[in-house]
């Protein structure tokens, strides 16, 4: 057959996402250029690739044929949603699947004249998804208490310090304040009266409570470091820190936001050990890990047990000479 392909998808494709660039789908297995200003993404209508033996049937599945264009439209289907690409036979084990799934669907529910693909494909995720919610049961005390203890480390609450700084412009004002601060010559309110970070003065240079696994990219990690070295609430570290930080500067008599760089007067203000959350704090969270997880594990059995009964009735017979022969261009 050296036709092109004329057909329409009107179901298929109306589902087809947007946004991401199109990928050369020769990386799919199959000699296929895809235009990068491919139709829209809500389209439907003509089939939006041009294939050669386009009638070609490479599978058959409980009565439904499977072609060559449906082969080279799902390679296009997956390119512009982005998903990774897969080669011929992947493609057509793909379709395969969904069609035997659908097949089964329409056999469960009696709709033996549902031959839209989408709606049948929907159909029959939403039987595996029932009989899969069907088997899970909620876990008991027990079966709670020993999955904790197996995953505790997933609940630790790591340390914590809070902290506070005043930023000076210079090193050497930032020292001077140090110095003061150990002397006991002036307190941490006064250093602050000098600080070129406004907003954070207002509540005393208050940082909030930092961790290392998670440092705030206004603080900084030097700064979060500083502040666990401390031996005690209300030291000051020895050391400035260097920083920067956005202010108000004057430009031309205009107030405008600027980063500039200051250095910061680092105090502990209070700290946490890090800590292990009784199951008592966290029960809903293990309940709710604990349920995906049997749901998960429901609905690949499930999975399997359709496939038991799907396998005597799909027969695909591919013709991989047939596969190699597609040449695809997209539709001006």
């Amino acid at each position: 057959v050296k036709a092109t392909c004329c057909c329409t998808h009107p179901g298929e494709l109306a589902r087809v996402g947007g946004g991401a660039a199109a990928r050369s789908a020769t990386d799919a297995g199959l000699p296929v250029d895809v235009s990068r200003s491919a139709t829209a993404a809500a389209w439907a209508g003509q089939c939006p690739v041009a294939v050669e033996n386009a009638g070609v049937e490479v599978a058959r599945v409980a009565g439904v044929g499977l072609t060559v264009c449906d082969v080279a439209v799902r390679a296009w289907h997956r390119t512009r949603v982005g998903l990774p690409a897969l080669g011929v036979r992947a493609l057509v084990d793909e379709l395969v699947a969904e069609e035997g799934a659908a097949a089964l669907a329409r056999e469960e529910t009696g709709a033996g004249g549902l031959r839209d693909r989408a709606v049948a494909a929907t159909l029959a995720e939403g039987l595996l998804r029932a009989e899969a919610l069907a088997r899970v049961t909620v876990p008991d005390e027990a079966a709670m208490a020993r999955w904790y203890s197996a995953h505790s480390d997933d609940f630790q609450r790591p340390a914590r310090v809070r902290a506070r700084w005043a930023i000076l412009r210079t090193e050497r004002a930032a020292r001077a304040a140090i110095a003061a601060l150990a002397a006991g010559e002036t307190d941490f309110e006064a250093v602050l009266a000098q600080s070129i970070d406004p907003l954070r003065a207002r509540d005393h240079g208050d940082l909030g409570e930092l961790r290392r696994e998670e440092v705030p990219s206004a603080v900084g990690g030097g700064v979060v470091e500083a502040a666990f070295a401390l031996g005690s609430d209300g030291a000051v570290a020895e050391r400035p820190v260097r920083v920067s930080v956005t202010t108000m500067v004057t430009v031309r008599r205009r107030q405008r936001a600027r980063r500039v760089a200051g250095w910061a007067v680092v105090q502990r203000i209070g700290r946490r050990e890090a800590e292990v959350l009784p199951l008592e704090s966290v029960r809903r969270r293990v309940q709710h890990r604990m349920m995906r997880e049997r749901y998960e594990s429901a609905r690949e059995a499930a999975g399997a047990r359709w496939e038991e009964r799907l396998r005597p009735q799909v027969e695909a017979a591919i013709d991989a000479r047939a596969l190699g022969t597609v040449r695809v261009t997209p539709r001006e």
